[in-house]
């Protein structure tokens, strides 16, 4: 009787067609997000179509394979293409919760779309909505990519509504309520095999949402726990203002749900601190709500918080925990199917997670940016689903990789384990096939959906378990050969492996493999004590080591890899290069000139490369090309490896040599007086600083042909001489010989018989030039002209700053004492016009007067001038004029005083 009672079992809970948490496995949202939960942690989907602000949907198979997904009015299939007649649906992306899809529960090719209208901005009226509709898709349209029924299109349910929809079990186990709010009521509808039952269980509850500023009261998630008990509801805010006001208080709200009645009733308060809720989920256990809440100040949205209450304590409220604060958005809250809850954060590339949602407080674990999106981005919402998945299924895998799919390898085998109840009764599935498994466990070794449908026998709806099998066959692993050169010259049989190049034939070529490379057969098989892949230095010679070739599902054969040393000795190469104007020892060389010493009475079939070091010569990695400069100063050691059918046929060491430059003073200058013609002097090579080599290895070219260490010259000019190292290596010295001469004094211009009176010397010459008055020795002026120059006979001398001599030049500065004393003393006894000599001025005609005007004398200019007597008697202290004809015809009158 038993066995008929589980065959019995069986084909009723087929007919049900009990849901599997893989239905929820991949997600689509945001601005061309996704998710993908059958791995874990889940991996991003970057191919979606969808771009929505908030609302989407997504339905999968019970395995876990993407079915269509939604944003409220556009379907798309698993191709992501709309579907034929996936256009114009009622819902909007705009909408908290636009959507979300329930199977018929035993039509497995028909889903329902459940889709509720949002308004725009600015928008208050609900009769503005367009409410509550359904459409249908019939998965057997379209080529099995599904469409949208025609005639079941955009059904109308309810004619105004909320932006609120969720949907969980029936407690009959055979159908599913769909509910949605709106304003003091909530309306259920039963999905059962027949469809979808237009009436609705109706639950007036408290608060009344005002319709008036109803374009934000609408905001906000509803959820069903996953066990069914409870409703929570967020109303972001219950504004009575007419007026935008989403900053205005809301609240968050948890009723009691009866899922065999569809009743809500109650009505818990949850206190969320004045600010406004929006995104609502439970804990998989259904103890625990979390809300994430937006946070207003007088500028607007300061940032979001997730608080976690606890339904289990006395007073919920006072359980509020704070488990994120400061982020830039408010969001939604969504169950995976690995059973934690996920966060979205506007225009993040990233979801946060509440990794531990069964704890409560802070061990709940919340983390930032815990799952990548792949570079897409979300926005407010997140795909709902039928809550009661995250319940009512279970993972019969627990590898810790995936709930929804186990990857084995040919001859592998697994144990699918469900819970062990008492009493419970296990149906065992394969590809809808009954096995004849009745336990909690069954070991699998073949492809195939594995389903096990549990009856707890205790009133409560069945419990699913599902795995999706998939046996992949072992990759071909073929035996190989990987020779190697000695490169280190001692010809010893060891040398460094790149194991590497041997995987083109561990493989045979096929794409997608891995290799890694063991040293013992045991470790290979058991995966353990990976090799150095690209520097393997063996053991012996020859050597046997072990290739384990697998793919991507961790499949895996195992290979031998033979290791042999082998390889012509090559003799070594010596390049040498004389450095370059940087003198760092850092230059170019061209290694071809190697290539042809090596190749040199080889085979003509080899093939030749270069590298920088050993390491890289035997790895066959990062190759030098033909033109190298040298990346160790004055001495480096590069290597060529010779290959003769893919096989190192020999390694050449090749010694670069940097050669010094010679150590020596590059520019200098010399002097040549032209005045000194034909008179020479010797220019030198100068010191040269060596302490390898002696002088006399060196050699010398000068520009004027010569090669001697030292020239004689005679003119001005640049001169230069190559100096040569025994190694062939020059460097240029440069001499320029400055060409000078003594000065020729052109002119000198007198400004003179003034209180300021000046000399400007003129000169002509190669040379540069310095001045000075009356004294050969100095001191010199560079300037060419002097002030202030009292009147007198002056020498003017002109030297050649490089040494090259002294010109002179005698000037007179005319000019008369403004008195005298003849006294006798010997000073100042005379007065006469100074800066007269014999060949300048001796015929000026000089008078004096009495204050009268009567002429006292006429002097002669060359004369020591007039000593104050007039006609034997010595004349009063008093003033005296005078008048001066010169020779240039120019005339002075003025006085001076006689003093006594």
């Amino acid at each position: 009787m038993k066995k008929l009672f589980i065959f019995g079992l069986f084909w009723l809970l087929f007919a049900l067609n009990a849901q599997a948490q893989g239905e929820a496995a991949n997600w689509y949202f945001g601005d061309r997000a996704g998710l993908n939960f059958n791995t874990s942690p889940p991996t991003p989907l970057t191919d979606g179509a969808l771009e929505t602000l908030e609302g989407c949907a997504t339905i999968s198979d019970s395995a876990g394979n993407l079915l269509f997904y939604t944003n409220g009015t556009l379907v798309w299939n698993r191709d992501h293409q709309v579907m034929p007649n996936g256009t114009g649906l009622l819902g909007e992306d705009t909408s908290t919760q636009s959507a979300i899809i329930v199977p018929n529960p035993q039509q497995a090719n028909i889903y329902y779309i459940f889709t509720v209208d949002g308004l725009f901005p600015g928008e208050n009226d609900p009769a503005a909505l367009r409410g509550l509709n359904y459409s249908t898709v019939d998965m057997n349209l379209d080529g099995g990519l599904g469409d949208v029924v025609a005639a079941e299109k955009n059904i109308n349910l309810l004619p105004t509504n909320s932006e609120k929809i969720t949907a969980v079990r029936n407690a009959d186990c055979e159908s599913i309520w769909v509910i949605t709010h709106f304003v003091d009521r909530f309306y259920a509808y039963d999905v059962s095999g027949a469809g979808v039952n237009t009436t609705p269980v109706e639950s007036l509850v408290e608060p009344e949402v005002p319709l008036i500023g109803y374009r934000d009261n609408a905001l906000g998630y509803l959820k069903s726990s996953p066990d069914g008990s409870k409703l929570a509801i967020a109303h972001a805010t219950l504004n009575e203002n007419p007026a935008s006001d989403a900053g205005s208080p809301g609240a968050l709200l948890v009723y009691d749900f009866d899922t065999a009645t569809g009743v809500a009733s109650g009505g818990l308060d949850l206190d969320v601190n004045g600010n406004s809720p929006y995104g609502v989920e439970f804990s998989p256990d259904s103890n625990l709500v979390y809300t994430c809440a937006g946070v207003y100040d007088t500028d607007g949205f300061a940032f979001g918080e997730v608080y976690q209450f606890d339904l289990s304590a006395t007073d919920p409220s006072a359980t509020r925990t704070v488990l994120s604060t400061n982020d830039n958005s408010t969001g939604a809250l969504q169950l995976g199917i690995d059973g934690r809850i996920y966060r979205v954060i506007l225009n993040q590339a990233s979801l946060d997670v509440i990794n531990d949602p069964n704890t409560a407080g802070t061990g709940a674990n919340y983390q930032r940016a815990a799952v990548s999106l792949g570079g897409r981005t979300g926005n407010f919402g997140l795909p709902p689903f039928i809550q009661s998945l995250f319940l009512n299924t279970v993972d019969i895998i627990q590898n810790g990789e995936s709930a929804t799919t186990l990857n084995l390898c040919e001859g592998d085998s697994f144990t699918l384990v469900a819970p062990d109840i008492p009493g419970a009764t296990y149906v065992w599935t394969r590809d809808e096939v009954l096995l004849p498994e009745t336990d909690f466990d069954l070991v699998v070794s073949t492809t195939g959906v594995y389903r096990v449908e549990i009856d707890p026998m205790n009133g409560e709806c069945p419990i699913i378990g599902q795995a999706n099998v998939i046996i992949n066959p072992l990759p071909e692993a073929f035996d190989s050969l990987l020779t190697q050169c000695d490169a280190d010259g001692n010809n010893d049989g060891f040398s460094i492996f790149n194991l590497t190049e041997a995987i083109p034939d561990l493989t045979g070529g096929v794409a997608g493999l891995d290799v890694s490379f063991h040293q013992t057969l045991l470790q290979a098989e058991n995966n353990e004590s990976p090799l150095p892949e690209t520097a393997y230095a063996n053991l012996s010679n020859p050597q046997t080591i072990f290739a384990r070739v697998f793919d991507q599902a961790g499949c895996a054969s195992i290979a031998q890899l033979e290791l042999v040393v082998a390889g012509e000795q090559i003799a070594d190469v010596f390049l040498s290069q004389c450095d370059d104007a940087t003198e760092d020892g850092i230059t170019s060389f061209d290694l071809g000139e190697a290539a042809a010493i090596i190749l040199d009475g080889l085979p003509a079939d080899l093939s030749l490369s270069f590298y920088a070091t050993l390491e890289d010569v035997l790895a066959e990695t990062n190759p030098i090309p033909t033109s190298y400069t040298n990346q160790q100063a004055y001495q480096q050691t590069v290597y060529a490896r010779l290959e003769q059918d893919n096989a190192c046929f020999g390694i050449a060491r090749i010694f670069l040599e940097v050669y010094e430059l010679p150590n020596i003073v590059t520019q200098d200058e010399a002097l040549y007086c032209l005045n000194s013609f034909p008179d020479t002097i010797t220019l030198e090579v100068g010191p040269i600083i060596d302490n390898d080599s002696p002088l006399e290895a060196y050699s010398y070219l000068w520009s004027t042909g010569e090669i001697t260490p030292t020239i004689a010259i005679n003119e001005a000019g640049v001169y230069f001489v190559d100096i040569i190292n025994p190694e062939g290596c020059s460097k240029r010295r440069t001499i320029t010989v400055v060409g000078s001469r003594p000065a020729t004094i052109e002119s000198i211009e007198v400004t003179d018989l003034t209180e300021t009176n000046t000399l400007i010397v003129n000169v002509s010459g190669p040379g540069e030039y310095e001045y000075a008055l009356n004294d050969p020795t100095g001191p010199y002026q560079l300037e060419n002209t002097f002030t202030n120059v009292r009147p007198g006979v002056y020498t003017v001398y002109v030297r050649d700053r490089l040494g090259c001599g002294i010109s002179e030049e005698v000037v007179s500065v005319l000019g008369y004492p403004n008195y005298f004393t003849p006294n006798g003393d010997g000073i100042n006894d005379f007065w006469q016009v100074l800066g007269v000599r014999p060949d300048f001025e001796s015929q000026a005609q000089i008078y004096i007067y009495d204050r009268y005007g009567k002429m006292l004398t006429r002097l002669n200019p060359l004369s020591p001038g007039w000593d104050g007597i007039y006609n034997g008697n010595p004349m009063p202290s008093s003033d005296y004029w005078f008048r001066v004809i010169f020779e240039d015809g120019r005339e002075l009158r003025s006085h001076f005083s006689l003093v006594r």
